[in-house]
């Protein structure tokens, strides 16, 4: 059973620090996401279905939208990780995120060698963390988190390692799928993709295979990951019951969402609640 120790956030989306043992289902994010192993076990994460290497000397880099999953070695010791969640208009509020606009990519390879100071960054955000969930009544983490954050990035982008096969560039973002994007983030219910493969003019099998090839992921993967978000902001707003919480994300049952979340996350809602640091971590 995976361990969430504590997620913070901010302006810049989410940090979390967990020790994991339970296996992540293929999934997305519209963030840019990255892992970092801070202890424990070696290991590997699966992202557009190819294994990479998670250590110590490693970082995974999880560009808007890509799938990706991880599966534990049985009998293997749990691994830690520090895990970020950045927001594409934070980045640009910083300077970077060329490309951030709808699919581009902002890391060329899903994997980067970690340099003395990016561990150095990754250390000190490990402990910040760490610190405020020792203290019995949690506090804001003071300092200059931004700079850290971008520090951060700027490293592990000099250290990304180039992809052997270079994936092939997809086709021309159509304006039909920008709709069936819009359609898809502003539909409180979780929406019938027929549905919204009609509203915009197209097919059930034509939408689903122009979505694919603009996209590079399938339009139910986008929809979780929209309704994950959701859950998020839900556990990170409201001290609401969870069984009232599954219903205003249309689940039929309170399982059923537990179930999603742990899918997604690697922890069940509760668990992801207890861990929330009061005040932020930012300044």
């Amino acid at each position: 059973m995976s361990d969430p120790i504590a997620t913070a956030f901010g302006p810049f989306g989410r940090i979390g620090v967990m020790d994991m043992d339970a296996p992540l289902a293929i999934h997305v994010h519209h963030h840019l996401h990255i892992i970092l192993k801070v202890g424990g076990s070696n290991t590997g994460f699966a992202v557009k279905g190819r294994l990479y290497p998670a250590t110590h000397s490693t970082a995974i880099l999880i560009n808007r939208w890509e799938p990706h999953a991880w599966s534990p070695v049985p009998g293997q010791a749990p691994t830690r990780f520090l895990t970020l969640y950045l927001e594409p208009e934070w980045l640009r509020d910083m300077g970077l995120g060329n490309g951030l606009d709808s699919f581009g990519r902002f890391f060329p390879s899903p994997i980067a060698d970690r340099s003395d100071w990016a561990n150095c960054i990754t250390d000190h955000l490990h402990d910040l963390i760490l610190s405020s969930t020792q203290s019995i009544h949690p506090v804001s983490i003071t300092g200059d988190l931004s700079g850290l954050l971008v520090d951060l990035v700027q490293a592990l982008q000099k250290g990304t390692l180039r992809s052997p096969s270079p994936e092939g560039r997809r086709v021309a973002y159509d304006y039909r799928i920008r709709r069936a994007m819009h359609l898809l983030h502003s539909s409180n219910a979780p929406p019938q993709l027929d549905e919204v493969a009609e509203e915009v003019g197209l097919s059930r099998p034509h939408f689903f295979d122009l979505f694919k090839k603009c996209t590079g992921v399938t339009p139910n993967r986008v929809s979780n990951a929209i309704r994950m978000e959701r859950a998020i902001t839900l556990l990170t707003q409201s001290s609401d019951p969870m069984a009232d919480l599954a219903e205003d994300l249309h689940f039929a049952t309170p399982g059923n969402f537990s179930r999603f979340f742990k899918s997604q996350i690697g922890i069940n809602p509760n668990a992801f609640r207890r861990t929330m640091i009061a005040d932020g971590l930012h300044r």
